[in-house]
């Protein structure tokens, strides 16, 4: 019988809603609701400032939520010499997992040579998991929102670490670009959407209130079979809804 999995991305906006108000304890609720067995988080902070309180909002969520944690920093700073402690001040991707954790991989994306080198520094967060048996690769993204040559190249990057023939793979995240935009392309040509056509409920994620664009994804391997896919358009906990797909391996 098809073990089924429900799997949700979600960028938290670093636990602040879309006006700004922070509330971590609201995005853990709205992760309990997906009833998720892999997430994919992104915008997430540790210790970064006072914005989130010098959390580190990934343990906190899979301390709250009881599930396991990796996390991949993509910026990464020193301490703030007037913070609350000596961490390092870091941003970046979170996977929060109810399967043990068995491989952590986290890479910094290349922006490529035309892209404005000042450009924030994005990354992939990839896993492995033991589902019942099956190994399976639950990776995480966030890719450039101002420049469409960066995301591509940062697409080929993510496309070249999964592989081009991946296998039990799942692929989430916030790719700030629309479903047909060419630059994801090194990704769709190796991975399937699991929203593959707008139709009756395009999946629109952003902005909250009035949702009119699809910039967050969950793309799969060939060899896995997406089948019950919602946005939580209820979720008021960040400045995007997240994505729940049920994933067949």
């Amino acid at each position: 019988m098809a073990t089924a999995l429900r799997v949700v991305t979600y960028n938290i906006h670093h636990g602040a809603d879309a006006e700004d108000r922070l509330d971590l304890a609201r995005t853990a609720a709205v992760l309990a609701r997906s009833g998720a067995d892999l997430i994919g988080l992104q915008e997430v902070d540790r210790h970064w400032s006072e914005r989130s309180a010098f959390a580190d909002q990934g343990k906190w969520l899979a301390g709250t939520l009881g599930m396991h944690v990796a996390y991949g920093a993509n910026l990464d700073l020193d301490p703030d010499p007037d913070g609350p402690g000596p961490e390092r001040r870091q941003y970046g991707l979170a996977v929060l997992s109810r399967f043990p954790i068995l491989s952590v991989l986290h890479e910094l994306l290349p922006h490529g040579p035309e892209a404005d080198p000042a450009l924030e520094l994005r990354g992939l967060l990839a896993v492995e998991v033991d589902v019942d048996g099956t190994r399976l690769r639950f990776a995480t993204t966030h890719l450039s929102e101002a420049d469409p040559r960066a995301r591509e190249s940062e697409a080929t990057r993510v496309a070249d670490l999964l592989g081009r023939a991946p296998r039990r793979t799942i692929l989430t995240g916030d790719l700030n670009a629309l479903p047909a935009a060419p630059e994801t392309k090194p990704l769709t040509d190796v991975l399937v959407d699991a929203w593959p056509d707008e139709g009756d409920d395009p999946g629109h994620t952003i902005p909250v209130a009035v949702p009119d664009r699809r910039i967050d994804y969950v793309l799969v391997s060939p060899d896995l079979t997406p089948a019950r896919r919602q946005v939580l358009t209820g979720a008021d906990a960040s400045d995007h809804l997240p994505v729940v797909v049920d994933v067949r391996l």
